[in-house]
């Protein structure tokens, strides 16, 4: 059962958010989102695998995120408009990680950064959405986009492939929202790789408009009488495996 041990996370930072969506009144500042549980199931077991927790300050700015399971807790901070640092401590039975990441904006989004895990993390983008990502000159990545949803990502060597369908969900929250389907992959440092955490915040340009699916799960949407999406929920495809989840759950919650 995946644990989800791997989220020592590449984290990231934003100036400040813009919050306008219709994840909430259109005439009044978008709702946070609060939390995000995570749940998964296989072989009719279904378990509460961890829950994410967002803090923000007076200016509704992400300051920390703290994750049960493992215990990790990311801090931020802001410098200036234009230079932004996080740190992350991961800690579990096994080990304990830390994370640093620090760079410089500009208009808003990395285009270069440092990690001490990953080195040097270098972003192009064209149509203000993110086309090309060189990590420590060995880590090559290219963004398609379709739509002004992301459609797929590729990499030589196919390892951090990726395809999507954007749906008819609108991403219109504070958060990317497609970034969650992240912390359930168990590709080998796919967390530092993808920089998650400034997906998450639109550190890394323009997000999808809508939710992009993976070919690889179908895909189900639940909503509150104030039709804010409260739980994305995804089965995979491929049979389950003995010992593996192949159904999750993000329940999300608002402030």
């Amino acid at each position: 059962m995946n644990k989800l041990k791997n989220v020592y996370i590449a984290a990231a930072f934003i100036c400040a958010f813009v919050l306008t969506s219709s994840c909430g009144d259109d005439a009044d500042p978008i709702k946070l989102i609060d939390r995000v549980a995570v749940f998964e199931g296989g072989n009719d077991e279904y378990r509460l695998a961890t829950t994410m927790r967002f803090v923000y300050n007076d200016r509704r700015q992400l300051i920390k995120i703290e994750t049960a399971s493992p215990v990790t807790e990311v801090n931020y901070t802001y410098y200036s408009e234009d230079s932004i640092s996080y740190s992350v401590v991961a800690a579990s039975e096994e080990n304990m990680q830390y994370v640093k990441v620090g760079g410089k904006l500009s208009k808003g989004r990395y285009s270069r950064c440092y990690s001490n895990k990953m080195g040097y993390m270098l972003y192009s983008y064209e149509d203000k959405c993110l086309s090309n990502t060189m990590i420590n000159n060995n880590i090559q990545l290219n963004y398609e986009w379709k739509g002004g949803n992301l459609k797929s990502i590729h990499q030589d060597g196919g390892l951090y492939n990726s395809e999507y369908t954007a749906s008819k969900v609108s991403n219109d929250c504070n958060i990317d929202l497609n970034a969650l389907l992240q912390f359930i992959d168990r590709r080998p440092q796919y967390l530092l790789v993808m920089n998650t955490y400034a997906q998450l915040i639109e550190l890394l340009g323009k997000k999808s408009k809508n939710i992009v699916e993976s070919k690889d799960y179908n895909y189900d949407y639940a909503y509150n009488s104030d039709r804010q999406l409260t739980s994305i929920s995804l089965t995979s495809k491929s049979p389950a495996v003995s010992g593996s989840a192949n159904t999750f759950s993000f329940k999300i919650s608002y402030k």
